[in-house]
């Protein structure tokens, strides 16, 4: 029923950490259970794109070749729960220090260094923005409602042109 939609925020590790980063829903509220319809996997999702990536904007792990394993040094347990607290169920939130939930210490490891933490690489953040069930009942009785209008008008319409 149209309306929900995935959610994506794209953030250097090079922003100050007291600079908060918004997460905002343009429709809807934010959730972390929300699934896909087609493949009925659930939308929220994190993960370090590496300097090595060809674009910087992606959303989802499976979309890029990560070579350091960037994305397994972010503490998923705790990044979740920090939603669950400041943002599920509101239309929007602010959130910063998102470098508290990397492991660093694996900076030892030139590659590790080169791929996950240098100026070039991101961190993203997916969720899903879903229409709370009070919103998707009124839009369905909106519709409905229109729908009746528009067919009544028809007929009117019709009904008048036979007799002109």
């Amino acid at each position: 029923m149209g309306g929900s939609s995935a959610l994506c925020i794209n953030t250097s590790f090079n922003t100050d950490d007291e600079t908060p980063t918004p997460l905002m829903c343009t429709t809807g509220i934010i959730s972390l259970d929300y699934k896909t319809e087609k493949t009925g996997e659930i939308i929220f999702e994190s993960g370090i794109i590496p300097s090595s990536s060809d674009v910087n904007t992606y959303c989802a792990n499976s979309a890029f070749k990560d070579p350091a394993n960037c994305s397994s040094l972010i503490d998923q347990k705790s990044l979740r729960e920090l939603l669950m607290e400041r943002c599920v169920g509101k239309p929007e939130c602010m959130l910063n220090n998102l470098g508290r939930f990397i492991d660093t210490s694996t900076k030892s490891n030139p590659l590790t260094m080169r791929e996950c933490f240098s100026k070039d690489a991101s961190l993203f953040i997916q969720v899903g923005c879903m229409l709370p069930e009070d919103d998707l009942q009124t839009r369905k009785e909106l519709e409905l409602a229109f729908g009746c209008f528009a067919v009544f008008v028809t007929l009117f319409v019709i009904n008048y042109l036979d007799f002109v």
